[in-house]
Order: C-alpha cells, then structure tokens, then sequence
C-alpha cells in the first residue's frame, strides 16, 4: 500500500456521510466539551444527554441521532445525590427507568482518584489505570456515549483529548467532557476550558452560561464547530429538576417583564413616577415610547402584559406618595418579590 493515497482514487467513491450524536451540535465518535460556570447546569445537560442516548429520547427538542448506552462517570456528585438528579431527570421527562434497564449505567468516583493521565518524564500524556479501566469498561459495553463529568485540570489538554480521539475511533463511542471554564474564557463569554491547548484540542465546545438579560434563562452556544455551523444557541429554562426549552412567547414575555423593570427603575431614580391605571402617567403607554422599547421592539400591549403579571406575583405594587403638590398619588414601585428569585433559590444544578 502506498504511503500517500490518490485523490483520484479515493473520490471515485461517494464520501461517506458525516456522523452525529446530536446532529448538528455533538458530533459522533470524537470528544465534545461542554463547558459551563459553576451552578451553571452542565452537569444536568451531561445527564439529561445521557438518559435520552439510552432511552432513545429527545435531548432539549432535539433528536439522537446514534440511540445507544450510555456512561456517566460523575467525579464530582455522590451515588446518593446522582440518585437524586437521575430520578429527577427521569421524572421530567417521563421515563420509566425499568424499561430501559441497561441501557444507562452511571458511577459517582466521588470519593476516588478521577486523574485519567499523567505526564511521563518524557513529556508524553499517558492514561492512567483509571482511564484503562474506562476503555475496558467501555470495549465490553459498547456504549454510543460517554459522559465525563467533571475535567480535571490537566494542562497537556491536546494531548490528553488525543487519547480520547483515539479511544472514540477504536471503540466507536463519542466522548462528552463537561469542564469549567477559565477566567478569561468566563470574562470574554467564549467559555474557553483551562488553556488555549483544550480549545485546540477538542473539535467542537458548547458553553452554557446565564442569559445576560435574564437569570431565569441558560444559555446553551456553539462556540467551536469543525464540522458544523458555529453560533448555534439554545435557551432553557430549570424547571422540576430538568432544562427545557424555552418557547418564543415565554421568551417574548420574560423580556417584557425585565425590560419594564428596568425602565421603570430610570425613570424611579429621575423622580418621574407612573401608574397602572389608564391616564397620562400609564406606565405601559409611558414605556413603550422610551428607547429601550424601541431598541428591544416591545410594544404598549407586551409591557401592560407585563406589568399585570407582575402585580399579581408582588414583583409590583401600587404605593402611595405625596406629589409635589402635597396631594396623595399612586404610583407603580418594586414589590417585595424579587423577580430573579425562582432562579437564584432552586437547587444547585451543576
């Protein structure tokens, strides 16, 4: 066989399609890392991931494409908290685990020692007995996905991704690796892992971070794709223990509500007060010509949706105030309800 192949040869046959986990987003039988900020989630997203490789499901409205088993190797959650956020992904999205016995197999190494590779003194990144134990488990099982969960700092990342590459290809798995990003892939928003040598390494990173404009919101991106379309985002929210997609009039209405609280917060600080009944101080009608209605396109209509909501959740309230001409008014100020506190109080989901 000669060293170098013909080109000729090679394309008088059609190309072979390419492969996805999840199509277009997670490519099949290579190393994806999902980075994410603590408490971000990714750990939840690694194993919803999972669950839906193996029972066949839909991974945030999008199919998988190669159903499989699935490991989940979590260095950084207990077997009993594992237990927890399992049944409670199962639970969300309606799936009877006795009926896919074997097809998702998890182990908390919690307690263990998760370093998968060393650096010889020859400078080369060898696995260690528990990345062999991995492989072993992995060539007996045959799994379609492998989920990492959490990275440990190694900083001879493309070295160690190689290994993974590797071991895909050998064995016909895809490797997910769930990672913290670094400060400055935090700073910049890119979501970069450890060094640029990580980045390099892998041929497609997600980041999961919270939306800027609501922290009820995540924010799911492509940041490297190889083999396919860079930008792609999906926005979720937490909801009974799972992430679910967000829907664009939920969207339309969250946006609305942030957007009328931080109007109304300009013009509270400018001692310019508004109501909630019709008149010429009608909060909605007042808000919809300020610039950043016009800036975000929400009308008179989404913000007086807005502010009903609102009132009935105590994230608004009608007070009384004494007007420059020593009369008693109502107008519209923050109520006691914070409207980020169903983000801030759920529990951890990474």
């Amino acid at each position: 066989m000669p060293f170098f192949m013909d080109m000729a040869d090679m394309l008088a046959h059609e190309a072979p399609p390419r492969e996805w986990h999840v199509t277009d987003w997670i490519p099949a039988k290579t190393v994806h890392m999902l980075a994410g900020d603590g408490d971000s989630g990714k750990s939840l997203l690694g194993i919803q991931l999972a669950v839906a490789t193996g029972t066949g499901g839909e991974w945030l409205g999008h199919d998988i494409a190669k159903p499989g088993v699935a490991l989940y190797y979590g260095a950084e959650d207990d077997r009993d908290e594992l237990h927890r956020r399992f049944a409670d992904v199962c639970r969300g999205l309606d799936v009877n685990p006795a009926d896919h016995s074997g097809r998702v197999l998890l182990r908390s190494a919690v307690a263990e020692d998760t370093i998968f590779a060393t650096v010889a003194k020859d400078g080369k990144v060898k696995p260690t007995p528990v990345l062999k134990q991995i492989e072993k488990e992995i060539a007996a099982v045959k799994p379609s996905l492998v989920v990492l969960d959490t990275l440990a700092n190694l900083q001879q990342g493309k070295a160690f991704v190689g290994l993974l590459i590797g071991m895909s290809r050998r064995l016909g798995c895809t490797f997910v690796l769930l990672a913290h990003p670094s400060r400055t892939g935090m700073a910049t928003g890119d979501g970069d892992g450890f060094s640029v040598g990580w980045s390099n390494a892998v041929r497609s990173r997600s980041y999961l971070a919270t939306d800027k404009n609501d922290p009820e919101i995540n924010v799911l991106s492509i940041k490297k794709a190889n083999y396919g379309k860079r930008g792609l985002e999906m926005k979720m929210l937490w909801e009974d223990g799972v992430f679910v997609m967000v829907n664009n009039e939920y969207a339309d209405a969250s946006k609305a509500k942030h957007v009328f609280l931080e109007i109304l917060d300009r013009l509270t600080s400018q001692h310019t007060f508004v109501g909630n009944a019709p008149g010429p101080n009608y909060a909605p009608s007042r808000f919809a010509d300020e610039p950043e209605a016009e800036t975000t396109r929400i009308s008179k209509g989404q913000f007086a949706k807005a502010m009903k909501s609102m009132l009935k959740e105590g994230v608004l309230k009608v007070e009384e105030y004494q007007t420059s001409q020593r009369k008693v008014g109502k107008r519209l100020a923050r109520g006691e309800y914070d409207l980020a506190s169903d983000f801030n109080d759920v529990n951890e989901k990474d």
